[in-house]
């Protein structure tokens, strides 16, 4: 198993699934499990707003690079991402009609991993171990894409094909993906420390839980604090530490990142992705989301 074959298997997906929806031949492809995506791009671009969620990303063609905080990230053929949180950030992308952006996205929620790490510390006891060890729990890590992980991959992709297998199968696969990253050490302690819930890193994930399911309804610094258990100043710090930004900043790239996944997969109206979201006001919602993507809501519904 190699990244060619990986590269290969992708593009025969995609292929499938613009034939299957009549999509422009660029941008992010639903697959039959709605927990998985690929995507193509055949240009490269700076500064693009990207919502990164809990989950794997890998590349097997082009490449990415984001940043958190003082954190730089990269990804491409040789490592991929792995993702503790709901994250709003800007990315560059180096692609070419030579060599495009080619990848694959897999969604999970942390109880799918602890369900997993429960099963495996019953019989891996060096698991145990690390998890006591984790002291600086972040949201983004770089994974070494092994030949383990490229099997697992290849796996997943050919179960996407058919959407009786992908029903059926495709949990086991991405079950199977996270246990073979589970061989790198950093791995272990990263999702180790994301499925103990400890700490101020879990009572910022909670911050972000709430926020989620209240993105379409008006959310104030006081309900999020409440929610997560912190006092407000204790909750704008942790914002700053583990997202770079404010948490009403946050709430608004979230707010906006939705909204761009409204008018680019549905047939919504400007309006409607607007309310959607939370916004009160469609003029404000324009503004900023002109302000974040660089072109109006109306120009990126009509692209």
């Amino acid at each position: 198993m190699n990244n060619i074959a990986l590269l290969n298997l992708t593009q025969q997906l995609i292929e499938q699934l613009q034939k299957q929806s009549n999509q422009k031949a660029e941008g992010i492809f639903t697959t039959a499990c709605p927990n998985v995506d690929v995507f193509y791009q055949a240009h490269g671009q700076q500064h693009q707003p990207t919502l990164y969620t809990p989950g794997f990303v890998f590349l097997f063609s082009g490449e990415k690079s984001t940043q958190l905080g003082q954190m730089h990230y990269v990804y491409n053929a040789t490592q991929g991402l792995l993702l503790t949180g709901v994250y709003p950030v800007y990315c560059d992308a180096s692609a070419s009609e030579q060599e495009p952006l080619i990848g694959i996205q897999i969604r999970f929620d942390r109880m799918q991993v602890a369900q997993l790490m429960h099963q495996i510390t019953q019989r891996m006891t060096e698991i145990q171990t690390i998890e006591h060890a984790v002291t600086k729990p972040t949201g983004f890590l770089a994974v070494r894409i092994t030949p383990a992980i490229q099997v697992a991959l290849y796996g997943l992709l050919s179960t996407l094909r058919d959407e009786v297998a992908c029903d059926l199968f495709v949990p086991t696969h991405i079950q199977n993906l996270i246990y073979s990253a589970l061989d790198q050490a950093e791995v272990r302690a990263f999702i180790a420390g994301w499925v103990a819930q400890d700490g101020r890193f879990a009572q910022f994930l909670q911050a972000t839980d709430f926020i989620l399911r209240q993105l379409n309804q008006p959310i104030t610094l006081k309900d999020i604090a409440a929610h997560a258990g912190m006092s407000i100043p204790t909750l704008q710090r942790a914002f700053k530490h583990y997202a770079a930004d404010s948490p009403m900043q946050y709430i608004k790239k979230v707010r906006l990142s939705h909204a761009y996944v409204h008018l680019t997969q549905t047939t919504c109206t400007v309006q409607s992705a607007a309310y959607a979201v939370g916004y009160e006001s469609v003029s404000q919602f324009s503004r900023e989301f002109k302000r974040y993507y660089g072109q109006s809501p109306q120009g990126i519904k009509r692209g």
